[in-house]
């Protein structure tokens, strides 16, 4: 909760604003009149004088009693939805889990996430990865909890949220896939905290074996429809995303195992004639890990969450990925391109 003053000074502010709105919705609606200063009705009689001015006038001062009355409803209702729409701005600025609920275009900013929250959030994000009412924002606190952590101790909290099995059995089919999905893609934000255990998890993921191993205790349970019809889908997801921490870790040994990969699927997907979404996305890998090579690793994560990130990143995956065209258009001059 904001302290009293703080309090006090944000409602002192929205009701002068509200004041000011009103008072210009009155002066649009009607100008109020000079106050009739002629006699009562009563007086004017015993004076002998018309008591029809007198008349107009209590007429006009009742319209305008209803518009005034008009104007206040009206700057009540304003101020309330000003100061909900304040003390929404400060929520998500204040709690970590409102922060992850809003619509994020490219993923949490990072420089933001930063700004806002320190280590000491931590618990309170841990207890959200476990709590059902946060389902849906497991992927973002996942992602939240990797930018704020300050050592390596939220590995194993990100690993255990990929291993464990959630119950997906009510969920439909697009939140089915979105939570598989968000909860695979947490796998790149375990590189992000890097560290000894990060390359033991992520290296291992980065087989197909390994990758089984990691997910087995939902694995056979309910997938989305793409994930049952086809196991391998699901695996080279999650290796993709494996190999994506991998770069994020920095660990030399690691990247050196992605740009195997890279190259070895490259290679199969050039004999065949072929490739599958295991090849875009360790396209992306290498053009992350080529991006870095030129700014560093602090610049890269300052773009995280950004579209500037994506216009930094498309020149390498135009070059990684010229493989993939030749692929796909056999006859066209870039085919030479992935040679």
């Amino acid at each position: 909760m904001l302290p009293k003053k703080m309090r006090v000074g944000v409602i002192a502010a929205i009701v002068v604003a509200a004041a000011l709105i009103g008072w210009a919705l009155l002066a649009g609606k009607k100008t109020v009149p000079v106050p009739d200063e002629r006699p009562p009705a009563r007086l004017a009689e015993s004076a002998g004088t018309t008591t029809e001015a007198t008349t107009e006038s209590v007429a006009l001062h009742t319209d305008d009693d209803e518009i005034i009355q008009e104007v206040l409803k009206e700057m009540e209702w304003e101020a309330a939805r000003t100061i909900d729409k304040a003390f929404s701005e400060l929520k998500y600025k204040l709690d970590p889990r409102e922060f992850v609920k809003r619509e994020w275009l490219y993923g949490l900013p990072y420089t933001q996430a930063r700004d806002l929250f320190k280590a000491d959030s931590l618990p309170t994000l841990y207890a959200a990865l476990g709590d059902p009412e946060y389902a849906s924002h497991w992927p973002r606190i996942a992602e939240l909890i990797s930018f704020i952590s300050d050592d390596q101790k939220p590995v194993s909290v990100i690993v255990a949220y990929v291993r464990r099995s959630d119950d997906w059995t009510l969920l439909n089919p697009k939140a089915r896939s979105d939570s598989c999905v968000g909860k695979v893609k947490s796998l790149q934000w375990v590189g992000l905290i890097g560290g000894e255990q990060a390359d033991s998890v992520l290296t291992r993921a980065i087989t197909p074996d390994g990758a089984r191993e990691l997910v087995k205790e939902w694995i056979d349970g309910p997938l989305p429809i793409w994930a049952a019809k086809k196991e391998g889908d699901l695996l080279d997801m999650i290796r993709s995303y494996a190999a994506l921490g991998a770069v994020y870790s920095q660990n030399k040994e690691s990247m050196q195992l992605v740009e195997d990969l890279y190259e070895t699927v490259r290679a199969e997907s050039m004999k065949k004639g072929t490739f599958a979404e295991l090849d875009k996305k360790l396209v992306f890998a290498m053009a992350a890990r080529d991006l870095i090579g030129i700014i560093g690793m602090e610049e890269y994560r300052n773009l995280l969450g950004t579209e500037a990130l994506y216009d930094a990143l498309r020149p390498y995956m135009t070059k990684r990925g010229r493989y993939i065209l030749s692929v796909e258009y056999p006859n066209h001059p870039w085919r030479s391109w992935g040679r």
